[in-house]
Formats: C-alpha cells, sequence, structure tokens
C-alpha cells in the first residue's frame, strides 16, 4: 500500500507540474499576442499620422505655416532618415528603414530639433513623443525646403523670461550679439539660463556661433547619463549684418 500510495503522489505531483508550466506557457502567448497587437496599433498609429503629415506638407503655401497637435504614437520619434520622413518605435534608430514606417518626400526637410543617432555621432532631426498631444509646427520656407520643429520644452526655452527681466532668453541672446563685451547682458543671460533649467529640473545648452563658426558664448549643464540632445537652431543677423548662429539644447535621459 506504502509503495502504491508513492506512486499516485508522484503521479499528482506530475499533473501539477505539468499543469504550471502549461499555465505559465499560455501567460507568455498571451502576453506576445499582447504585445503584438499593441505593436500593429502603434503601426497603424504612425501610418496615419505620416499620412497626415504629408498631406499638410503638400497643401502647404510657400511662406505660409500651420500648427497642429500630433497624438499618436506615443513613445515613437518622428525622424529624417535620408530623403524620408519616418516615425521610428525607439532611439534605436538604425533599422527604422526597414522596421519602421516611412515615406519618400520630395522636399528638404529641415528639423530644429535634432539627436544623436544612437551608437554614433551623426545628428538626424528628430521630434520625440514621449508625451502627447505633441504641437507639431510646418513652415514652406521657399518651394523645396519645410521647415518641421514642435512647440516642445526647446521653444519654451526660448521664450523663458527670468523675474524681474524685461527681456526672455532668446532676446537677450540677440543682445548679446550685438553686444558681445556687454557684461550686463552677459550675467543676464547666464542667471536666465540657470534658473531655466533648474525651475524645470533640466539639462541642456546655449551656444552662440559667429559667422566662422567660432564659439562666442556657451552655457552648458552638463548630462549625467544617457541621453539624446534635441536642438533648435536660429540664424540671425547682427547690426553689422554679419550672420550668427544661436543654438538652443536640451536634454531627455533614456530609461528615466
Amino acid at each position: 500500500m506504502e509503495k502504491k500510495g508513492q506512486r499516485f503522489t508522484l503521479a499528482q505531483t506530475m499533473k501539477i507540474t505539468l499543469g504550471i508550466i502549461s499555465i505559465l506557457l499560455l501567460g507568455v502567448l498571451a502576453v506576445a499576442l499582447y504585445g503584438s497587437v499593441v505593436d500593429k496599433a502603434k503601426e497603424k498609429q504612425a501610418e496615419a499620422s505620416l499620412e497626415e503629415i504629408v498631406g499638410r506638407i503638400n497643401n502647404l503655401d510657400e511662406g505660409k505655416s500651420i500648427n497642429f497637435p500630433l497624438q499618436s504614437p506615443k513613445g515613437w520619434y518622428l525622424v529624417k532618415l535620408d530623403n524620408s520622413l519616418c516615425f521610428c518605435s525607439d532611439y534605436d534608430i538604425s533599422n527604422c528603414l526597414s522596421d519602421g514606417v516611412c515615406q519618400a518626400i520630395n522636399k528638404d526637410l529641415l528639423f530644429f530639433e535634432k539627436c544623436y543617432e544612437y551608437g554614433s555621432e551623426r545628428m538626424l532631426g528628430c521630434i520625440s513623443l514621449s508625451s502627447v498631444p505633441v504641437e507639431i509646427g510646418l513652415n514652406l520656407r521657399d518651394k523645396q525646403t519645410v521647415e518641421i520643429y514642435s512647440y516642445s520644452s526647446v521653444y519654451d526655452l526660448t521664450r523663458f523670461k527670468k523675474e524681474g527681466l524685461s527681456k526672455n532668453i532668446l532676446g537677450l541672446a540677440l543682445d548679446y550679439v550685438n553686444n558681445p563685451k556687454n557684461k550686463e547682458i552677459k550675467i543676464q543671460l547666464d542667471d536666465s539660463l540657470k534658473d531655466y533649467f533648474e525651475l524645470n529640473s533640466v539639462t541642456g545648452f546655449l551656444k552662440i556661433l559667429d559667422s566662422k563658426e567660432d564659439k562666442i558664448y556657451s552655457y552648458v549643464n552638463y548630462p549625467r547619463g544617457e541621453h539624446l540632445e534635441y536642438t533648435k537652431i536660429i540664424e540671425i543677423k547682427s547690426s553689422s549684418r554679419e550672420v550668427y548662429q544661436i543654438s538652443f539644447t536640451e536634454v531627455v535621459y533614456i530609461n528615466e
């Protein structure tokens, strides 16, 4: 009787073990199926959003601008790759032309925001949809050139005005270009940038380059980890008609 009871116990144990394994396998299959459904839904969203953007570009008159909210796909990136406009599912965009959602564009695309290509030093035009909606702006500079930008934190940086001052950061940067030896303007610009980064808990840079691309001003709040850099570059002419570049950069950290 004892041996029979032992065999019964072993058989029951095997059944329970197989049952647990089956449940685990079903759970893994369910997660995989759910992930596949979500990926397909995001891909459809990307296709629809890309069609909307391209349609708006094609209907834009020269010299005109338009802005509109982009609702999806959340967590993806709108990227300029070669002569195509693409939605990429993550910041590793090396396979985006084959795995992402792309459409060839017969115009030159100029992104204000830029980020480093994952694993390289190449800068690419891109806009993050880490939080939506994202307000997208389009401007047909001429018949062949479309400017694409978002009203993101970089846009807010240019408009930030320190309490007690009469001008925002962009206004102070313009003043500095015309008066680079004015210490008071530099102090106000430094203080405004410091306040902006502290109040918004972000990291970033502001650089002003002259026509020879020599740096005449720099404020750097150093990054502390793996990140993407979003840059808005504004070209201006000083009172002496020399062309300057004002480069605003904010940092978005990965895996935070």
